[in-house]
């Protein structure tokens, strides 16, 4: 007879029942809520994790508790990584799962042309590890290619995707509409979060003469393998009001805009990783000290504002020592 006093006695099960209503992974990232909601006459009682924290407020009619004494207990076993399935075999603590997670190597993601609810018209199954998608692109969807990237912005109340490079990196713009006037812009790169920390972009949106614009900034891009926690957050997307815009601009009929995305500079870079050679991002930042930038990235850096560290815009003035 067993004489172990507490013992998980099947962990498989355990691992299978586990798991967060919205995106299917462990319940394993505080805070965890039990949420209970009515759809028609019946009633749906879902656990959500600490990744999807921003969508239990959203749900109408729904009341929520925290499971403190589900965390109390939790803390204290270990997790396999999400990305088990695509072949991680690290076996992380409680506090270190979602740091792992936002850096492993073997995050996958569909294709962004997978979801059918943005894009109905557009069908794409591909499913692979994340950085493998900008081939995966490249191959397949080269229709969705712009280069630079700018749009006419019709209003169509329909949502659009495209793809961009960068450099190396490959980059995924989604202009989301959302209701009335309102859209969202979702930019992703194909790399984990530390990645995508390291590039922010701004939207510049044009009259129809181009004589007056507006920037809309955002202060870093998404990682593509978190697409769908992402569409579903506003906060990771950057907001546009369009009648709004246009009492901005005159009260212009038509509008158009233009993405400027840049690397952020060393400094920067060195403080996201933590680490001065910035060794943890292998793509699509590297050594400084052994790679010469390529023209136009020695232009971006000059043009950077010191005080701001964003790109420079009319009025620029110069100090006498220049």
């Amino acid at each position: 007879m067993d004489s172990e006093a507490f013992k998980i006695i099947d962990k498989c099960t355990l691992e299978n029942e586990n798991i967060c209503a919205n995106c299917q992974k462990l319940l394993n990232v505080v805070p965890v809520y039990c949420i209970d909601r009515y759809e028609q006459v019946e009633q749906r009682v879902e656990q959500i994790c600490g990744r999807c924290e921003h969508i239990v407020d959203t749900v109408s009619g729904a009341n929520k508790w925290r499971q403190y004494a589900y965390e109390n207990f939790a803390k204290y076993l270990t997790y396999p990584c999400s990305n088990k399935k695509f072949g991680c075999d690290a076996i992380l603590n409680w506090d270190g799962v979602l740091k792992h997670e936002n850096i492993c190597t073997f995050q996958c993601a569909n294709c962004p042309l997978f979801y059918k609810n943005l894009f109905p018209d557009k069908s794409c199954s591909w499913l692979g590890n994340v950085k493998m998608l900008d081939e995966h692109i490249e191959n397949s969807h080269k229709d969705c290619m712009c280069n630079p990237p700018q749009c006419d912005w019709i209003d169509s109340k329909q949502n659009t995707i495209f793809f961009t490079r960068v450099g190396s990196q490959m980059v995924t713009i989604i202009i989301k509409y959302a209701r009335d006037s309102k859209y969202y812009c979702l930019l992703m790169v194909s790399g984990n979060d530390l990645e995508s920390q390291c590039f922010r972009y701004q939207l510049e949106l044009f009259d129809e003469n181009k004589n007056n614009s507006i920037i809309l900034r955002k202060a870093r891009l998404e990682p593509l393998g978190y697409m769908k926690e992402c569409i579903e957050n506003s906060d990771k997307m950057l907001e546009i009001d369009i009648d709004r815009i246009k009492e901005m601009l005159k009260n212009t009929k038509n509008i158009s805009g233009r993405f400027g995305i840049v690397k952020k500079n060393r400094k920067e870079i060195a403080q996201i990783t933590g680490i001065k050679d910035n060794e943890i991002l292998t793509s699509p930042v590297e050594n400084a000290k052994n790679k010469i930038p390529p023209p136009d990235e020695i232009m971006l850096q000059e043009l950077e504002c010191p005080v701001c560290s964003e790109h420079m815009i009319p009025p620029i003035y110069i100090c006498e020592t220049g």
